[in-house]
């Protein structure tokens, strides 16, 4: 029942996906797969700012062509609850990732790295849209925080630049809500 009950929701993240494409007036660069043209993020789901959000949800990406799949695989990362808003205010106290020296930025990205909510990706067949699905379901009532390194795409998470904004260059940060 479980098994049905994910592929119903996958089905419908990937309409949400084609639905959402072009509604996001973001447009964060990053390497495609063949590392000689640059695409960006089209539309993500859940959309920022997103409420009720079910707890098996997935996180969809549409970006404007084929992209490397290792390198967002590395550098997207989920994380919800007390552990992201302690680190979101630290980058905030900080005044943001422009403010940081490397090794403190590094700091912060290990940070990240450690309160990342663990799942697995599915990419369709052009490489230009991927979900995310948590290895088991999201809290409830809790605000989640979905980061993308973009910036650091190809080197790791150098690159990071500006404040904890979502429009800041370098990376995409948008967040959403679980239903109770």
């Amino acid at each position: 029942m479980k098994t049905l009950s994910t592929l119903i929701g996958i089905t419908i993240l990937a309409i949400a996906v084609v639905a959402f494409a072009g509604c996001s007036d973001d447009d964060h660069d990053m390497m495609s797969n063949s590392g000689t043209s640059v695409v960006s993020v089209a539309a993500v789901y859940p959309v920022d700012g997103s409420t009720n959000v079910s707890t098996s949800a997935a996180v969809a990406l549409k970006f404007t062509g084929p992209v490397d799949t290792m390198s967002v695989m590395q550098n997207l990362h989920l994380a919800g609850g007390q552990p992201m808003h302690e680190w979101r205010d630290s980058v905030s106290h900080h005044g943001g990732f422009g403010m940081m020296n490397m090794n403190m930025e590094q700091q912060m990205m290990n940070w990240m790295d450690s309160i990342h909510t663990p799942g697995e990706f599915h990419w369709n067949g052009t490489l230009d849209s991927c979900e995310f699905v948590p290895d088991s379901t999201l809290m409830s009532t809790t605000e989640y925080l979905c980061l993308l390194y973009e910036g650091g795409m190809h080197d790791g998470h150098g690159g990071m630049m500006g404040g904890a904004n979502h429009n800041d260059n370098g990376y995409h940060m948008y967040g959403f809500t679980t239903a109770p």
